[in-house]
């Protein structure tokens, strides 16, 4: 077997107990490692596939039990259901008030739809329902003999009433044992409600031509009571000198009127023409003018007309008289002097009395002002008055018309209620008043509305697949032993280093020894295995530094010294220099694998470091040494803990590369315990599906509490299962591995 040159011995930093180590992290050559948490699609799938059979076998169990139970149901509890339809009229009832009839709106349909679904589903129809002969015939009655509640309860729950959206239509579908128990529940039930409604509609009609009746006779006397007051009104109007309104002519009262409106003005214009010059005359006194009036009136006064004659003619004689005369110049002198006193005399009267003359003037302008006044509001009291009058006799008229008008819409409403009395008359005389009538009669069934052979069958069959689905997955949940790698994750803060599968699934090592299967099959699956593991440890802990290995397991039977002896071996044809030991005081076996004499090993090794050379035996594997666990010491854990292990490890790395120790199940000997803190590394292994994932997280926690390093674990034993590791994998290998022709 070739063999790759022995490594140089580099130089061992001895392991100090006690002191802190770091948690190893995954290095990239680790397995790669599925996320911890909840079931991923992949893991969903496998459980599906390594229950495969279970849910086919349970598909196919649950669908002939489906089929059977169809058979059962249909021949010992069979269901026939009949449909009936029927259309609602909204207008067969209206309040007898409303004279014409309107077209139901769309809301109005619905409500009578709502409104007939619930008569139809009332339990005193289903009494009413009970007493009919013919229902009581059927052998759906006589099913449940006198417990006649029990039948409106059967009613009560297989009677469907569903109103038809947008449409008039209801439909009503009952279930029976029997199609024609079915088909005559529908048809009486319907029919019966049909009568009802029919009867409560001639009486609802009859009601109505009673009220109708009575409004008619309303309606008579009030028109009776309108006329009479439109022919008093008529005469009072007349009486009053007013015509009727809408005849042609002018009354005596607005002739009079209009004459008086124009006095009015008249006299308003006469009055403002008064205080006008009355306002003048007093303006023109205040400032010191003479008023017009009385210079005109002393300018036409006699006296005043004779003096200035007088002036007149003393001025004519005074203008007959030649400048030049001399013996006429006493003329003048006379002449002018009587001018002067003429003219003084008419202005001492003018004096007199202009006086007089402006208290006349005032005095009839004050009177003709007053009386005007006076006049004028004379004339408008009557204008008043007569508009008083007036308006009176509009309301007379105005109310005159709305009698009128009153009148004639009574006529008509009163014709109206006529044809609708007439209406009424004739509907009930027919008797054909409903608010619901039949649209579509009830068939006989011919095929079963239960059970239905695909329902029943896909029903079984999901139950099936529910059922098996859910043992499948309650085993997954309630399986909590170490399976697979993320079983591993699961626990938390442990590298994953190799995947070693079970004898069994590897037909190249069934006759090969199995903690040889690395130098006695090296081409089969196991082995190759085992090489990957010997590179990931690589990876996890560099092996230059990492030169005292001790492997480990939570309990007895996980293969340990499988493990050691193959990593031994691999490490060894690798061309490194190993040293196995065989540390399992209670159980060795290392001398069975490689048929040594098991006298004369670690025990003596321990009590003195100097026989370490002569105990250690060689194997067949080049590069491979054993020390084999020798006699049992009455106090291993003692030696374990004490300087005399360390240098016994000191001592074999003086000559070797790696020292690995097969130890005991952690959880059960105090000497891997003791040894664990005291070697450069502590690889567990653990058989797939023997241990839980509880004492393996307890493994780890004790191993963290000594304060070792703990570099991963190996899978071990993980056997071929549907849906699991290695299903196609080692088939896959082999078929990789197989030399190609050429």
């Amino acid at each position: 077997m070739t063999t790759l040159p022995q490594t140089t011995n580099s130089l061992r930093l001895p392991r100090t107990p006690g002191l802190p180590v770091q948690a190893n992290q995954p290095a990239g050559g680790a397995l790669a490692q599925p996320a911890a948490g909840q079931l991923t699609g992949a893991d969903v799938w496998r459980v599906i596939r390594s229950n495969l059979w279970l849910i086919i076998a349970s598909v196919i169990v649950f669908g002939i039990a489906g089929v059977g139970i169809n058979m059962y149901l249909a021949k010992e509890h069979p269901r026939y259901t009949a449909t009936g339809v029927v259309e609602i009229n909204p207008n067969a009832e209206r309040d007898p008030r409303v004279l014409m009839a309107q077209a139901p709106t769309k809301e109005a349909i619905l409500i009578e739809q709502r409104t007939q679904a619930s008569k139809l589903g009332n339990e005193s129809l289903f009494g009413d329902l009970m007493k009919l002969e013919d229902i009581r015939a059927t052998d759906w009655f006589r099913s449940f003999g006198t417990k006649v509640e029990d039948a409106k309860d059967d009613l009560k729950d297989n009677l469907r009433i569903s109103p038809v959206p947008d449409t008039r239509l209801i439909q009503i579908s009952m279930s029976a044992a029997r199609p024609d128990d079915a088909r005559e529940l529908v048809e009486q039930l319907v029919s019966l409600h049909i009568r009802n409604e029919q009867q409560r509609a001639q009486n609802t009609n009859l009601e109505r031509g009673q009220v109708l009746g009575r409004l008619r006779d309303e309606m008579n006397a009030r028109r009776n009571d309108i006329l009479d007051r439109l022919h008093r009104a008529q005469i009072e109007l007349s009486t009053q000198g007013q015509g009727l309104p809408g005849v042609g002519g002018t009354s005596p009262k607005d002739l009079e009127l209009m004459e008086l409106v124009r006095r009015a003005l008249e006299l308003r214009a006469e009055a403002e023409l008064a205080e006008s010059q009355y306002q003048g005359v007093m303006e023109s006194l205040k400032v010191g003018q003479e008023p017009a009036t009385v210079t005109e009136r002393l300018s036409m006064d006699p006296m005043v007309m004779r003096y200035r004659q007088q002036i007149d003619d003393w001025n004519l004689q005074l203008s007959a008289l030649s400048p030049d005369t001399g013996n006429e110049s006493q003329i003048r002198t006379r002449l002018l002097r009587a001018r002067e006193q003429t003219q003084k005399a008419m202005d001492d009267y003018k004096a007199e009395i202009r006086a007089t003359y402006q208290t006349q003037v005032i005095d009839s302008l004050r009177s003709q002002m007053a009386s005007s006044q006076m006049q004028l509001r004379g004339v408008e009291e009557r204008i008043d008055e007569l508009k008083r009058e007036m308006g009176d006799m509009k309301q007379s008229q105005v109310e005159y018309l709305r009698m009128q008008e009153e009148d004639k819409k009574l006529s008509e409403e009163m014709g109206d209620l006529q044809r609708e009395i007439a209406l009424v008359q004739e509907i009930t005389r027919k008797e054909k008043s409903a608010g619901v009538n039949w649209a579509t009669h009830p068939e006989r069934p011919d095929k079963m509305s239960f059970p239905k052979l695909p329902i029943t069958v896909a029903m079984a069959v999901f139950l099936g697949l529910a059922l098996s689905l859910g043992i499948a997955f309650l085993r997954e949940l309630l399986d909590t032993s170490v399976r697979s790698p993320r079983d591993i994750v699961r626990i938390g803060q442990m590298n994953l280093l190799g995947m070693i599968p079970h004898e069994s699934d590897d037909p190249q090592a069934k006759d090969a020894i199995l903690p040889l299967i690395i130098a006695q099959a090296p081409h089969s699956m196991m082995a190759e295995q085992f090489r990957q593991f010997r590179t990931r440890l690589h990876h996890a802990a560099s092996l230059d530094t990492t030169r005292s290995i001790l492997l480990t397991s939570p309990s007895p039977g996980d293969g340990t010294t499988t493990v050691a002896v193959n990593l031994a071996t691999g490490l060894a044809l690798n061309g490194r220099k190993i040293l196995l030991v065989d540390a399992n005081f209670r159980r060795p076996a290392l001398h069975k694998v490689f048929k040594l004499d098991p006298a004369g090993g670690f025990a003596e090794a321990l009590a003195n470091n100097e026989q370490l050379p002569a105990l250690i035996k060689p194997t067949d594997i080049p590069n491979l040494d054993v020390l084999t666990v020798g006699g049992k010491p009455g106090n291993p854990t003692e030696l374990l803990e004490s300087q005399l292990f360390i240098d016994l490890i000191d001592r074999a790395l003086d000559n070797y590369d790696h020292v690995i120790f097969d130890t005991g199940p952690m959880l059960f000997v105090s000497d891997t315990v003791a040894m664990a803190p005291r070697v450069d590394g502590v690889v567990t292994v653990v058989r797939a599906r023997t241990n839980s994932r509880g004492v393996l997280q307890r493994l780890r926690d004790d191993l963290r509490k000594l304060r070792a390093e703990h570099l991963g674990v190996v899978l071990n034993a993980v056997k071929h299962h549907a849906g699991g590791y290695y299903n196609r994998n080692i088939k896959t290998y082999y078929e990789y591995t197989q030399p190609q022709e050429k």
